[in-house]
């Protein structure tokens, strides 16, 4: 069993998480930018299949649950 001492400890995690992240942003971006080799054609990139919007508005109340879980 977690206790008490855990689940606060995993709930101050997840708070943190998005303001520590966004607050190291500014400081990653140069170091980013730099590393980007742009691709050598000017072509469009190909498109993905158009998503069916039934299953957009179906799957839309997990969006903040898969958000959570992270990349």
């Amino acid at each position: 069993m977690a206790g008490p001492h855990w689940a606060a400890l995993g709930a101050a995690g997840v708070l943190l998480h998005g303001p520590i992240t966004t607050a190291r942003l500014p400081a990653l971006a140069p170091g980013l930018h730099h590393s980007v080799i742009p691709p050598a054609t000017t072509e469009p990139p190909p498109r993905a299949a158009p998503a069916r919007p039934i299953a957009l508005v179906a799957a839309s109340p997990f969006q903040p649950f898969v958000r959570l879980a992270g990349p």
